[in-house]
């Protein structure tokens, strides 16, 4: 139950599990960054050999990005898989407010309001939480980061020269931040009126998993606000 690409139209194929398995009996699946446990939906893979695929091409499908497609039938039955996914897991969890992560695609916010929808759980504004901009990430990791490793260090000046080299204002997009050195990064910031969390079991949904430093970052910020707990919620899961 996985996926083909073909000329970027993203299409479900129940013949095999390459790239994305979709299969409701083969998921949710768990990643724990630091403290937090994530649920992912469905689950990524790197395909068959002859692709180079590596579930993306979905997500970017689901978003509208980067030219790719999928038929809105397609789209339809797969949402429908998603929702039988986290029908289920609305059983087991328990969460005071949902929290999708701030973008500028409303994919994730469509995630968030499938679980209000089945649980009648509110959805919290993310307004107060943005991205930090090139400037705000060069003053906080331009001069080093002290748990850096030895292996990592080409990767990190590189990232600090790209980072140096843009519009100081520019938002980080952590697509562009190799996957190796990401979790050293918290891209996200306390920015406005702060919502009231004490004592709060929050649930963050976000569209993919990568790093988890997205969700980690902003599980941070609504601990220090008071949230007891803090779970997560993806729709494609690290790739496997």
């Amino acid at each position: 139950m996985g996926i083909n690409v073909c000329n970027k139209v993203v299409q479900i194929d129940d013949t095999h599990n390459w790239g994305v398995n979709t299969s409701v009996n083969d998921n949710p699946t768990i990643s724990n960054v630091g403290n937090i446990t994530i649920h992912q939906i469905f689950s990524r893979n790197k395909g068959h050999k002859r692709s180079k695929d590596d579930g993306n091409p979905l997500i970017y499908a689901m978003k509208g990005l980067y030219q790719y497609t999928i038929t809105p039938a397609d789209r339809i039955f797969l949402m429908n898989r998603a929702s039988q996914i986290v029908a289920g897991l609305t059983k087991s969890l328990r969460f005071d407010c949902i929290l999708h992560a701030p973008s500028s695609n409303a994919f994730a916010g469509e995630i968030a309001n499938m679980i209000m929808g089945m649980t009648s759980v509110s959805i919290l504004s993310c307004d107060f939480i943005r991205k930090k901009n090139m400037g705000e990430l060069i003053a906080q990791y331009g001069s080093g980061i002290s748990n850096l490793k030895p292996s990592h260090k080409s990767e990190y000046k590189h990232l600090m020269g790209v980072w140096r080299d843009a519009n100081p204002d520019k938002l980080v997009s952590m697509k562009s931040v190799d996957t190796k050195i990401r979790t050293y990064i918290e891209p996200m910031i306390l920015d406005g009126n702060s919502p009231n969390l004490m004592g709060k079991r929050v649930l963050i949904v976000d569209d993919l998993m990568a790093s988890g430093s997205t969700i980690g970052s902003i599980a941070g910020i609504v601990t220090q606000l008071g949230a007891k707990e803090v779970t997560g919620l993806c729709f494609l899961s690290k790739l496997r």
